[in-house]
């Protein structure tokens, strides 16, 4: 019988392209490929998120929020899923905080995080996380960054986001299902 941990999640469907997925026929390593360029405008609007909220509390708490609002039976995925006051939880905050580092990081140094990623994947598995769960983390990112970000959150600027979460989502499946 399969575990309920690894239910799966479907994402709405009304948010388009929020998964990063393109339709161009291209391979997704050359199509999502970051220049220069777009990688210095996600590091300066994660620098904006950081000003904002510089321990990631807030952020990271609402990032979960939109995970659980997209998909919430996601909830059962985790530790803190029988927490009284869910978004007060200590524990919800203190991993909350962390995925949010993992986001700097990814940001900060994108080709050198691989290894870690991959191993930050390889740690989903066990779980009960399966790709298609990625899809709906990415939704909840991008909102996170609409509601953060605000009129700064440019179409283009969503777009360049959405490629970098497709390479580190690739990261993280790649070799481990």
């Amino acid at each position: 019988m399969a575990s309920e941990r690894s239910m799966t999640y479907k994402k709405k469907s009304s948010d388009k392209e929020s998964s990063g997925k393109r339709s161009t026929g291209q391979s997704s390593h050359d199509s999502n490929k970051l220049s220069d360029e777009e990688m210095g405008a996600i590091k300066s609007s994660w620098e904006k998120v950081k000003s904002l909220d510089p321990t990631y509390e807030f952020t990271g708490i609402l990032l979960f929020k939109g995970i659980f609002e997209i998909a919430p039976q996601a909830l059962e995925l985790f530790s803190f899923k029988d927490e009284p006051d869910l978004y007060k939880s200590e524990k919800l905050k203190k991993h909350a905080m962390g995925v949010m580092r993992a986001v700097e990081a990814a940001v900060m140094d994108f080709s050198g995080m691989q290894t870690a990623l991959k191993d930050l994947g390889a740690k989903h598995v066990p779980r009960g996380i399966l790709p298609e769960h990625y899809d709906v983390v990415g939704q909840a990112v991008i909102k996170t960054l609409e509601q953060g970000l605000g009129d700064g959150f440019t179409d283009e600027l969503r777009d360049t986001w959405l490629k970098l979460y497709t390479n580190v989502k690739e990261s993280m499946i790649k070799d481990n299902y």
